[in-house]
């Protein structure tokens, strides 16, 4: 098999991986009444969350929150911003890293609300 055919076939796969375990996340989060606790525990850390994405820098913040709420492509927030799209990847990656900092205890499911759904 060539390399470009493995690539191709290699990214379907992940993506198809990735689209799966996101789409059995949001079941299960959906099909599981949440025990009091564990809502306070989600009002807590949306708080914490929107608290350390306010504590980003201004420009920083606009970018993500137009990929994080607005659901922009990264070509869309350059055109719209002015600035390149690898501008636009680099500041989301910064505000991801430091949203990871900064809520370090709940690492995983960050990471896991930041990639399936949007910020409120």
């Amino acid at each position: 098999m060539g390399i470009a055919r493995y690539k191709a076939l290699r990214s379907v796969s992940l993506s198809l991986s990735r689209d799966r375990y996101r789409t059995s996340l949001l079941h299960f989060f959906n099909d599981h009444e949440p025990s009091p606790e564990a809502g306070l525990m989600a009002t807590e850390m949306e708080r914490r969350l929107n608290a350390c994405i306010d504590s980003l820098p201004e420009r920083m913040r606009e970018v993500f929150l137009l990929s994080r709420r607005e659901h922009l492509s990264y070509a869309e927030i350059a055109e719209r911003l002015d600035i390149s799209d690898k501008t636009v990847k680099k500041q989301i990656h910064n505000a991801l890293k430091h949203l990871r900092s900064a809520l370090d205890e709940q690492h995983m499911w960050v990471t896991v609300l930041l990639s399936t759904v949007a910020v409120h």
